[in-house]
């Protein structure tokens, strides 16, 4: 029922949506981005990026709020509050409302709706905006029917650098530890503030009794160092956009880019 096309077009937040996006905003509301598809530094406010009138219908727009954002929205709150002193447990709650986003936004990449598009011989002759819908909330219920991120837990990074995390559009990308050698995985909610992924087989790494250890950090290179993992993660496998409240972060990761490039 969530992806019938109707009559009523809102404006889409296609993949990234409003509620996370307006976190990486300026004091002017302005958000610094890079864009892959025109290879250019841009601007523009969390309303109106990354959307399309129409792309979702209304219905769709209706289970993503209540089942999606409006959730991870409490926990973002939550987690605005925190500070590298604190110490806490993870209800399975939250972390099932971070798996649910983090499924959220896969299943609205432009990646996703190509693959579908590309394996059913059926699906190219629906009309767009149930194409954009089916894919949205059925990428969303395959994802909980295989477990994805089950063997996974989470802790929180805080990042006490002059240098604020950027947010890739796809969200998560991964980084290294010294002290595990799967990769992790980082989600950044705030410009200070990011969910990190762990692999389950790695729990006594991160966790103390029932309390998980928070990441801590206030060196700008570490902070840079993951920003130009988001970068290079984002440019492989979303090529859409990577957002900042720091026009300075955004122009260092772009020169970094030109000089790969040139190499």
């Amino acid at each position: 029922e969530y992806y019938m096309s109707n009559s009523e077009n809102i404006n889409s937040h296609i993949q990234m949506p409003k509620c996370v996006l307006r976190n990486f905003a300026d004091e002017q509301q302005t958000v610094h981005y890079f864009d892959f598809e025109e290879n250019a530094i841009k601007i523009g406010r969390a309303a109106s990026l990354n959307t399309e009138l129409g792309y979702y219908s209304q219905n769709t727009e209706d289970y993503l709020r209540d089942n999606i954002e409006t959730p991870f929205g409490k926990v973002m709150a939550f987690l605005k509050g925190i500070s590298k002193d604190d110490t806490f447990s993870v209800s399975d709650t939250l972390f099932d409302d971070v798996r649910k986003f983090l499924y959220s936004l896969m299943s609205r990449s432009p990646n996703m709706l190509d693959s579908v598009t590309k394996s059913s011989a059926f699906f190219q002759f629906l009309p767009k905006q149930a194409q954009h819908d089916y894919v949205a909330v059925t990428g969303i219920q395959i994802a909980q029917n295989r477990g994805l991120f089950d063997d996974w837990q989470i802790t929180f990074m805080i990042n006490d650098s002059n240098t604020p995390f950027v947010l890739p559009q796809n969200g998560i990308y991964q980084f290294g530890l010294r002290t595990c050698e799967d990769a992790c995985l980082n989600l950044p909610i705030t410009p200070q503030i990011s969910i990190v992924l762990f692999p389950k087989k790695h729990i006594d790494k991160f966790v103390d009794g029932n309390m998980v250890k928070l990441f801590h950090f206030s060196e700008d290179e570490t902070a840079q160092t993951l920003n130009e993992k988001a970068f290079l993660s984002e440019k492989v496998n979303n090529k859409m956009r990577v957002f900042s409240n720091s026009q300075e972060e955004i122009q260092r990761l772009e020169r970094l880019l030109e000089k790969g490039e040139s190499e």
